[in-house]
């Protein structure tokens, strides 16, 4: 008995851990792996000067445990790839930027995700100070091989560790408070942009191209735009005040086409007209899939009829100054409802005339940076800050990261506004050491009302070893963009989605607004030199090699005469070759004659 017993047993364990399996194991990791949630959708706003914006935004979030020493065992939503990267390097917040373009801020207003041209990083760190250096590093090289871009040539000579400008914009937790010596930033701003960025960038997406959104991302119509930009930002967020912590990843891209030019001066645009194909599906694993139409400009501009009626009308209000309101209103539209009823989704706008071009009203701040002086010994960079608003003085942090090769002198800065100097509330400046660290400059001004201030600053070009050159030295070097932050009081001139808040960042509108990039020339050596040198010498040397080595190697022996073929001998052989012919022609008539006798 006891052995039919031990038998009974020995069958009955199998069945009790599938029943385990079975009914306990799915709850637990439905309640603990599977809580990523990922959301889809499109803003599209005309623009006042016949542009249309369009804005791509993928968000992914993955909760964390704060118990869970490695929350990245386990992926469903959020990409592996880049899990493990952001884990691997204790890295907090991430910002990401690929940029072709530049962004028209007193004609296109402020955007919803600014970035500068080329390639922008800056990320915040945690864990220990003394490894952020070398996890800065590795950081950059592995987000190179991520994305195809060339950010492995950032080094030490164009990083800079920013004292206010660049801040945490998630949530910060109490274990790793906020410290400025735990940031980084970098720009690459001659980085090209090109389908080698797009395609790794749309694999991190959960649907990748196959549905969705992302599935207009047509790279042929993109990459002929006016401006592309691709972001990934990395952030965490807070959920249920603070009680949970969630990883928050957007990927976004933003396009401005220009109508006008392709349509004959007409502003109509659709998903066809756009990206070149029509939505045939959304992304199954997306909560939301919704497309965001800004109508606004109905009222003022010239007005335009959607081709499909949206789901309902979102109106907001917000304050100009002093009690003026102004209002914005969106087209939505649910995808997820609108494909229960059709198959495809190709969501346009028809205008009554054709666009006319004339004065647009520029923003409340925009910035405008040039480099002066001629040749290439001397210059400065001038920068001027527009401040439009009618009442109220703006507080700006101006932030700049210029190359070693341009060296400053500080006590040139200066700050006017006309006539009056304008000292900065705060001033940080860290002189530059060769082909070691840039100049990092951050300013603390304060803009007058109506105003134009304009700030200068005089270098000198230095001399760069000639290996540091790049093969097209003569085009030029570039610098960077300068970085304002600011804070604004009134949402207007902002392209945003409806609903969107502050960013996570403040009370108000927080914006970055990056300046032209600059191209300055260096003094560069004459690289022709050796190419003539090396054909000057190759030249003398084989017309002075070839007759000495005759001369050294050949042997000189006289010429002997030979009467056999002097000219007369010549002469005379020529003429008994005629006779010789003429006799044998006799001959053949001869016996010719003699055979028809005898015939």
């Amino acid at each position: 008995m006891k052995v039919k017993n031990s038998y009974r047993l020995q069958g009955f364990i199998p069945i009790l851990s599938f029943v385990v399996v079975l009914f306990i194991v799915p709850k637990t990791c439905k309640s603990s792996s599977f809580t990523d949630k990922f959301d889809e959708k499109l803003l599209i706003k005309p623009l006042p000067s016949g542009h249309v914006y369009t804005l791509f935004q993928f968000v992914v979030q993955k909760d964390l445990n704060r118990n869970d020493n490695n929350p990245f065992h386990h992926f469903r939503l959020f990409p592996r790839s880049l899990g493990e990267i952001i884990f691997q390097h204790d890295v907090q917040e991430l910002h990401f930027s690929l940029t072709q373009g530049l962004w028209r801020y007193e004609k296109w207003g402020y955007p919803t995700r600014s970035a500068p041209p080329g390639a922008e990083l800056w990320a915040l760190f945690k864990g220990n100070a003394s490894e952020i250096t070398s996890n800065w590093k590795k950081l950059t090289h592995m987000l190179s091989g991520q994305f195809c871009a060339s950010l492995n040539f950032i080094e030490d000579s164009n990083t800079a560790i920013p004292k206010h400008s660049f801040r945490p914009e998630g949530a910060v937790p109490f274990d790793h408070p906020y410290n400025s010596s735990y940031v980084r930033y970098s720009a690459l701003p001659h980085e090209i942009v090109c389908t080698e960025n797009l395609t790794p960038f749309r694999k991190l997406l959960p649907c990748g191209a196959q549905a969705g959104l992302s599935t207009l991302l047509n790279a042929l119509n993109i990459f002929s735009a006016h401006y592309v930009s691709l972001a990934v930002d990395v952030r965490q967020v807070c959920k249920k005040d603070c009680s949970e912590i969630a990883l928050e990843l957007i990927q976004s891209v933003s396009i401005v086409f220009d109508p006008p030019v392709q349509q004959l001066k007409k502003q109509d645009w659709s998903f066809v007209k756009l990206f070149g194909s029509s939505l045939l599906s959304t992304c199954p694993v997306a909560t939301t899939s919704q497309v965001f139409v800004d109508i606004t400009s109905n009222k003022s501009g010239v007005p335009f009829v959607l081709n499909s009626k949206p789901r309902k009308i979102i109106k907001e209000k917000f304050e100009i100054y002093d009690g003026y309101m102004e209002e914005n209103e969106y087209a939505f539209y649910d995808l997820k409802k609108m494909f229960q009823e059709t198959k495809y989704v190709n969501i346009g706008s028809n205008y009554n005339s054709i666009h006319i071009y004339g004065i647009i009203p520029s923003p409340v701040l925009y910035v405008d940076r040039k480099v002066s002086g001629y040749g290439q010994e001397q210059g400065g960079i001038h920068c001027t800050f527009y401040n439009n608003h009618p009442k109220k003085s703006l507080k700006i942090l101006y932030f700049d990261m210029i190359p070693w090769y341009m060296r400053l002198y500080s006590h040139t800065l200066t700050v006017k506004n006309g006539n009056k100097v304008i000292d900065p509330d705060y001033l940080y400046y860290q002189p530059a050491k060769d082909r070691s660290r840039p100049h990092h400059l951050e300013l603390v001004l304060t803009l007058p009302p109506n105003s134009k201030s304009e700030m200068s600053i005089e270098f000198d070009f230095a001399f760069l070893k000639w290996t540091e050159y790049p093969p097209d030295a003569n085009h030029g070097f570039y610098a960077g963009s300068a970085v304002i932050s600011v804070l604004l009081d009134s949402a207007r001139n902002f392209s945003r989605f409806p609903e969107s808040g502050n960013n996570g960042i403040d009370k108000g509108n927080f914006l970055r607004i990056y300046t032209q990039i600059l191209l300055v020339s260096l003094p560069t050596p004459d690289f022709s030199m050796p190419y003539n040198v090396i054909c000057l010498t190759c030249t003398v040397v084989a017309l002075a090699f070839g007759p000495i080595h005759n001369i050294t190697t050949k042997s000189l022996q006289p010429i002997e005469d030979n009467k056999e073929n002097s000219f007369i001998a010549k002469l005379k052989r020529k003429l008994k070759k005629l006779w010789r012919s003429k006799e044998d022609d006799k001959t053949i008539i001869v016996n010719e004659q003699d055979t028809k006798k005898t015939q």
